[in-house]
């Protein structure tokens, strides 16, 4: 008895390994080589991209706890750094404010509420497009020497921006209580937009991950353009209605995903509620689509590495 298991070679083409059941083990008996491209049999292609997905589950899980570990292990204050980056940056965007460095609007909420929100929902999108981009850089080693699910390595990384999210939550709460600051019920709801604002983040960084393997110039352009991003989002701001800032964040994905986000978790009230939903329509179409891409310039990409 034996099956087929289709496999990609590093120029892109498919071949296929046929094994045979021995004692309840597959055992490889014959590899068939086929010229065909692999997009030309796409049946083949989405069993094993589908057969890699089932396989990454135990490896995304030791992943993540390797990497969630490691990141506090030769820290003095352990965990309590996934606490302090939002209540530093929450506290500097206050003061900002209070001292009227910056003019804002009536946000309609505390605005340290306003402002931490925004920030834990930023940190899920930035977290989502560098679960992407860090695939080449933290996996490297394990890329050019063994033979793995590639998508374990955008899970497990996306499975910490999920933790870190989780966590702070608690500095949440105890700000809503703080302020004496009811969120509404509509903030059950808010777990759609927060897994709609990880994957435009991994749809994102999956893309600029292909792309960086080739120009080298996209990688050292993320870290600006980050940065740039931040502030055309209205994290610490409400959206405008009227300047030419306003135009921008029309144009911005994030902006419609990350607002109805906020509005469900703050004030049960939404503004752009068609702009996130269209959003969110689109982003299992766009995942599948990015998904194909990175599965097929993987082997390219680690050829490139081993150079």
């Amino acid at each position: 008895m034996s099956d087929l298991q289709p496999e990609l070679n590093k120029n892109g083409s498919l071949y296929e390994h046929e094994f045979r059941v021995d004692n309840d083990k597959k055992v490889p008996i014959e590899t068939v080589y086929s010229p065909d491209k692999v997009l030309h049999r796409p049946r083949y292609l989405w069993c094993l991209m589908l057969a890699n997905l089932r396989a990454s589950k135990q490896l995304t899980w030791r992943l993540m706890i390797r990497d969630i570990r490691a990141r506090y292990r030769q820290s003095y204050l352990g965990y309590l750094w996934a606490f302090i980056p939002p209540i530093v940056t929450t506290l500097l965007w206050t003061v900002l404010r209070s001292q009227g460095i910056f003019a804002i609007g009536d946000t309609g909420i505390p605005y340290p509420i306003y402002v931490l929100t925004g920030i834990m929902l930023w940190d899920v999108f930035r977290g989502g497009m560098k679960s992407g981009l860090d695939v080449v850089n933290t996996g490297r080693s394990m890329l050019t020497k063994l033979n793995f699910p590639r998508e374990a390595l955008v899970f497990a990384n996306a499975g910490q921006v999920m933790v870190d999210f989780a966590v702070r939550l608690v500095v949440l709460a105890i700000a809503c209580v703080l302020l004496k600051f009811s969120p509404p019920a509509t903030v059950i709801l808010a777990l759609v937009g927060i897994v709609g604002l990880l994957g435009l983040g991994i749809i994102i960084g999956l893309l600029l991950v292909t792309i960086g393997a080739l120009y080298k110039d996209v990688e050292k352009a993320i870290g600006y353009g980050i940065s740039l991003w931040f502030y055309l989002t209205p994290v610490v701001y409400p959206p405008p209605s009227e300047s030419t800032l306003a135009f921008f964040l029309m144009m911005n994905p994030v902006t419609p995903l990350l607002v109805t986000t906020r509005e469900l978790m703050t004030t049960g009230t939404l503004t752009q509620p068609l702009g996130a939903l269209t959003i969110l329509v689109c982003i299992p179409l766009m995942l599948a689509g990015v998904w194909v891409i990175y599965h097929i310039s993987m082997p390219h990409i680690i050829e490139r590495m081993n150079v």
